[in-house]
């Protein structure tokens, strides 16, 4: 795959990360000069192709926020050999999250990161439904993080998951899928909520609560266990009690239950921060100048011709032979 040309123009560079969607690489944009992502779909989630104009309207209006927080996918389509591609901007030293939890974080970093995509989750006018270590991408971890949510409206092109097509492919990743969406009943409007918490768990712990070889045992647990407290996983850590009641409020398998609201959540956060970590200063994002979307590149379907019926032809008279008489 390494030095493939994807759509005459993204010139493939180095590989990125791998998870339940396909497998994402670094690529040079020869057109813009700039570096972006690529996204292949993985062929056997049989994803449809009929989704992307409805992919790329949704980025469309990402791409009009100027969020540093949202990127948009910038070109989407099939490449030569028929697999499903999506192009988004990768700004420089940008990594996904789930390359910076191993061990866990400390609490001051998982703030930063959570505030960042509390306000991103703000922002967007459609719920992401994926929210994860991949989808989540950061750059300057150690020093002044920046949280970027990708990969807006993939569920346009992958079926959400259903009880009764347990075999099928689905959209989300079940290590961060909401109790609602594991069950079959649809997202709610604190889906996106309940994954970032699943999120932040990750990025203090060093791995999500709920794991498994199985995907259906994933799934089930996601439905009916609860996670372990933070308190006796991180002990001594100051402010890990109250951090915990912020952060669990957002895992309740109820949606109902659930803290949901992004910009209540977002000042409990600062407020706990103000309390706990006086000294720390939110990193300001900079800027965001996201290349204009492109319009997916699909080969068009042939077209049969209609069947035109022929003109009737009229026989030409033919004049009799004479006959000789005898």
């Amino acid at each position: 795959m390494l030095g493939k040309t994807v759509n005459g123009r993204f010139v493939i560079e180095s590989d990125l990360y791998s998870d339940k969607l396909g497998k994402a690489w670094v690529a040079n944009d020869e057109a813009g000069g700039s570096k972006v992502s690529i996204v292949l779909i993985d062929p056997e989630l049989k994803p449809d192709i009929a989704g992307l104009p409805g992919l790329m309207e949704i980025n469309s209006q990402i791409h009009s926020l100027q969020s540093p927080h949202l990127v948009p996918v910038i070109d989407s389509g099939t490449t030569s050999d028929g697999l499903v591609y999506l192009a988004s901007p990768l700004p420089d030293g940008t990594v996904p999250l789930q390359d910076l939890v191993k061990g866990g974080a400390p609490i001051e970093k998982a703030l930063q990161v959570v505030k960042q995509l509390l306000e991103a989750i703000s922002q967007a006018p459609f719920q992401h439904l994926d929210i994860s270590g991949t989808s989540v991408m950061v750059s300057d971890f150690d020093a002044n993080p920046i949280a970027r949510m990708t990969r807006f409206g993939v569920d346009k092109l992958l079926p959400a998951y259903s009880t009764a097509r347990k075999a099928d492919p689905f959209h989300g990743t079940p290590e961060y899928m909401a109790p609602e969406v594991c069950s079959g009943k649809g997202p709610s409007e604190s889906s996106d909520i309940y994954s970032l918490g699943i999120l932040v768990y990750q990025r203090v712990v060093g791995k999500c609560p709920f794991v498994s070889t199985n995907i259906q045992t994933v799934l089930k647990r996601q439905i009916f266990e609860k996670p372990l407290p933070l308190h006796l996983l991180k002990r001594g850590v100051a402010g890990i009690t109250d951090f915990e009641k912020v952060m669990l409020a957002t895992l309740q398998k109820m949606p109902a239950r659930r803290n949901g609201d992004a910009s209540e959540l977002l000042a409990q956060i600062e407020e706990f921060a103000s309390g706990f970590y006086p000294d720390m200063s939110w990193v300001a994002a900079p800027g965001a100048n996201w290349d204009e979307p492109m319009v997916s590149k699909m080969e068009p379907e042939p077209v049969e011709p209609e069947p035109v019926e022929p003109e009737p032809v009229e026989p030409e008279p033919v004049e009799p032979e004479p006959v000789e008489p005898e």
